[in-house]
């Protein structure tokens, strides 16, 4: 997932122009947003629940590029469950890839690999030797 992308979504559907406005909006540093950036990663609680608050929906903002429904009238409960399934998601990739690291030879460098999450919904991860 490319999160400058979303990001930049984001602040055209708030009709902001610069990423400052957006630090702002989301209620981090204008250097916190530059770090999300340069490492293509977020606060998935801080985006989600600014999204929450700003009925924007998830749905629209990862996959949908018209921005006909981009702000949708949801309860919380449909909210949440919008929520949960992009958490799981990133929970079921790291699942996936600590099952595979067990088929891993015993005499394999990668056999005391730790998982490290690189905080995105595509499976990527560092391997930490």
């Amino acid at each position: 997932m490319d999160w400058t992308l979303i990001l930049n979504k984001l602040k055209k559907l708030k009709k902001m122009r610069y990423d400052t406005e957006l630090a702002d909006f989301l209620g981090v540093t204008k250097a916190t947003l530059s770090g999300w950036k340069v490492r293509n990663s977020v606060d998935f609680d801080k985006l989600f629940t600014k999204c929450q608050e700003e009925s924007i929906s998830l749905d629209w903002l990862f996959f949908e590029e018209d921005t006909t429904h981009a702000i949708t009238v949801q309860n919380e409960q449909k909210w949440n469950e919008e929520r949960n399934f992009y958490m799981n998601t990133i929970s079921e990739q790291q699942q996936t890839i600590k099952e595979l690291l067990k088929k891993i030879p015993n005499n394999s460098d990668f056999q005391n690999a730790t998982i490290v999450p690189t905080n995105s919904l595509s499976s990527e991860v560092e391997l930490q030797l």
